[in-house]
């Protein structure tokens, strides 16, 4: 096998691998507004890593990343991790469901 070919093959395994690795974390995204059910708690997150927290109609700005299936949120020097499944954040008793 000659040499350029050796490389056009690694290339195509390194970005398919590539493709793959990244695909879930861009396919759905959580960019959108969450709300718990009764209300009370609603997460807005923004592109840029920005996310503003509603509890009880006070606003709160922090900054959040995606790791993953987590969802990495820090508001006022507090961190909480929320798993995301379909459309679901949640960690304990915090349960977030996104609005369309």
């Amino acid at each position: 096998m000659s040499i350029a070919r050796a490389v056009r093959r690694l290339f195509l395994v390194v970005g398919t691998a590539l493709c793959l690795l990244l695909l879930p974390a861009c396919s759905e995204g959580v960019e959108g507004t969450y709300r718990d059910a009764t209300g009370m708690m609603v997460l807005e997150f923004r592109s840029g890593g920005e996310v503003r927290q509603q509890v009880m109609g006070m606003t709160t700005a922090g900054t959040y990343e995606v790791e993953g299936d987590e969802v990495i949120v820090e508001i006022g020097g507090r961190r909480m991790v929320l798993q995301h499944t379909d459309g679901r954040l949640e960690n304990g008793p915090v349960s977030l469901t996104r609005q369309e």
